[in-house]
């Protein structure tokens, strides 16, 4: 199911992805890449609560594990960095919904993850600039663009 639900992902049939990435879901609640991919989709199909709760219950499911590894003192980079992306997809979806306060949040939450995440900078300085804090926006775009100098996009956002 999930690998259809990529195949009709690719081939923009975002309902049918949806639908056989849920079904994934419905066989092994643990599976990060089926999450990963419906919250993907519902984000094209512009179903931003949804997608955020997606990507909320994914984070629901990690933090146990990461405060577990934590508390023993060996956490795997792999899920720091799986978290700060989580937080970022969130921040996305916050930015998107012009949730600005609640999408600088979730965006410095990702960087306590992963302190060089460049989406998180970048989701960061959307927000601060929808806020019109236009020095912590140029901030947050200037250090999106220095950790990915070929992404156009961050480039633009500093520039601008």
């Amino acid at each position: 199911y999930y690998r259809k639900g990529l195949v009709l992902m690719q081939t923009k049939q975002m309902k049918e992805a949806l639908e056989n990435f849920t079904t994934a879901l419905q066989f092994n609640r643990t599976y990060l890449d089926a999450y990963k991919s419906r919250g993907e989709v519902l984000l094209a199909m512009n179903q931003l609560t949804q997608a955020m709760a997606n990507y909320q219950q994914l984070i629901d499911l990690l933090l146990p594990v990461y405060q577990e590894q934590q508390r023993k003192m060996q956490v795997e980079a792999a899920l720091k960095k799986e978290l700060s992306e989580l937080y970022a997809a969130v921040a996305r979806c916050q930015n998107r919904m012009q949730a600005y306060a609640n999408a600088t949040t979730s965006a410095d939450q990702s960087l306590t993850f992963d302190p060089t995440y460049h989406e998180a900078y970048y989701q960061r300085g959307v927000a601060y600039q929808a806020q019109k804090q236009y020095a912590n926006a140029a901030q947050a775009f200037e250090r999106a663009a220095k950790q990915q100098p070929t992404q156009m996009a961050y480039q633009y956002a500093y520039a601008n």
